[in-house]
């Protein structure tokens, strides 16, 4: 009878199928029990275990694969939308710098900070930029690393890109320009 199962390579291969499915893998190892062989029921047990695993495993890592690339393809769009978004508060803040620079000296002083801030339409841009205006009064000092009395754009877009948020960016600004302050006293 195991000969009908297991006769040559076509047979066997589809008996184990069979097995694999666990379609009627019963009948076979009976027929094979009883033809000589009592222990094929560990390798019936066996095959089907490992035949199942396996493909559950096959499956899993379908799926999975499948889910990391949504996952990483929705991870590059959200880092080009932070990207996106950094650029555009990039062009708004020096937008907002060229609006202050009254004398078009390329810096920024104290009073025309003070009158940019005392425009509605500047601090309306701050408030856009997730930057309070009453937060923006005390940067000209802390962005202002040199001491020079003047800020230059490259300050301006470090500093307010720095604080954009609440005011704990702003305290770890100032924190960031006070040890710049010390390191060019001592170097």
């Amino acid at each position: 009878k195991a000969g009908e199962w297991f006769g040559n390579v076509g047979k066997s291969m589809f008996t184990l199928f069979a097995v694999m499915t666990t379609e009627g893998w019963v009948t076979v190892a009976r027929s094979t029990m009883r033809s000589g062989h009592p222990l094929m029921w560990i390798f019936f047990v066996l095959f089907i275990i490992f035949t199942n695993w396996s493909l559950l495993n096959l499956v899993t890592g379908i799926i999975l694969d499948h889910l990391l690339k949504i996952t990483y393809k929705d991870e590059l769009e959200r880092l080009a939308e932070v990207e996106r978004e950094y650029e555009r508060t990039v062009a708004t803040l020096a937008e907002m710098f060229l609006h202050a620079d009254d004398d078009n000296s390329e810096t920024i002083d104290k009073e025309e900070f003070v009158a940019a801030m005392s425009s509605e339409q500047f601090t309306a841009r701050l408030r856009e930029l997730e930057i309070p205006p009453l937060e923006a009064r005390d940067l000209f000092d802390i962005i202002d690393v040199d001491g020079s009395g003047q800020i230059s754009l490259p300050e301006f877009l470090d500093g307010f890109t720095r604080v954009k948020g609440a005011a704990k960016s702003k305290d770890l600004l100032q924190m960031h320009c006070d040890l710049t302050r010390h390191f060019q006293t001592l170097g």
